[in-house]
């Protein structure tokens, strides 16, 4: 991984594009039912950060901007996490982070609904979005970072996840900006992630956004494929295969992989997850296209099938 860290500053002093880990999870049913999961979900991801990294939060769906985190933070995050109260709010939402105050290596991130839509469009899921510096797994060592992910996994009732190395960008207001720098990077560098989950949890549905390092599928999914004796059979050897909460956890390496095209370096295993999960693979997302890709089609579908064309 040599292009790491990556560190783009904008003329503002912003720091507008970063290398990080993503862990995010998807869930197509009312919070209230899940909220307890990702009760524990948070705890565990609590534990696992440094104590003094959480600078900044959201707290509440009418919080427009992050504030200085103090005291009372992170027990007002997990009073929203009371499965009485999200039965009767609606979304419930909020995020911890920091140490910095934009584009931070460490964030928990929830957007949950009361009632899942799901019509023509409208396909809607939950979202809880986990963010740590990529250096996290020589600092901690990857078996303890499986571990947690798996334990997170264990906790929330998914559909579908996954975990990568991501270009995290700055702010919804600067991502035009930041989609100049991504883009150039993911196309040369095809394990990075491109996202835009809060928005796209809007559409996901009862789908999975591609392949990643570590991918996260539910039982149900399974069956869509066909059963996990088939998707075991339509998988390279090579990954890795364990049951993990509501599903199967799918692991592409020992380790996260960029890989660069211009090596002819090809992420083999990678390229096997895409082609086994493809059925249930979203390849349409408007709002990541125009956000970060800036409308550009014909580049966002090349990415989005980059393990499969």
């Amino acid at each position: 991984m040599n292009t790491l860290p990556i560190r783009h500053v904008d003329s503002d002093g912003n720091l507008l594009v970063r290398d990080g880990l993503i862990l995010a999870f998807f869930a197509p049913r009312p919070f209230a039912d899940m909220a307890a999961g990702v009760a524990s979900a948070f705890d565990e991801w609590l534990k696992f950060v440094p104590a003094d990294s959480l600078k900044w939060a959201k707290v509440g769906a009418n919080a427009e901007d992050v504030s200085p985190a103090d005291s009372r933070t992170i027990s007002r995050c997990r009073a929203l996490l009371d499965p009485a109260k999200a039965q009767k709010r609606d979304p419930t939402a909020f995020s911890i982070e920091g140490p910095e105050a934009v584009n931070p290596g460490f964030r928990f991130q929830v957007f949950g609904t009361r009632e899942i839509k799901q019509r023509q469009a409208l396909q809607q899921t939950n979202l809880v979005e986990m963010r740590f510096p990529t250096e996290i797994l020589k600092e901690k060592g990857i078996p303890t970072f499986i571990s947690l992910s798996t334990r997170i996994a264990e906790a929330v009732p998914y559909d579908s996840g996954y975990c990568s190395i991501a270009l995290n960008w700055a702010a919804e207001g600067l991502l035009s900006e930041a989609g100049v720098v991504i883009v150039p990077l993911a196309m040369r560098h095809p394990g990075f992630d491109v996202h835009r989950n809060l928005r796209t949890r809007g559409v996901l549905g009862r789908q999975l956004r591609g392949p990643g390092w570590l991918t996260f599928v539910s039982v149900e999914l399974v069956e869509t494929l066909g059963g996990e004796d088939q998707l075991r059979h339509k998988l390279d050897p090579g990954v890795e295969v364990a049951r993990a909460g509501n599903g199967l956890l799918l692991r592409a390496g020992e380790a996260p992989e960029i890989a660069d095209v211009n090596r002819k370096e090809r992420l083999p295993l990678l390229r096997s997850v895409a082609r086994a999960i493809e059925p249930v693979t979203r390849f349409r997302d408007k709002l990541l296209e125009g956000g970060v890709f800036n409308d550009d089609s014909e580049k966002f579908q090349r990415w989005l099938r980059r393990f499969l064309d």
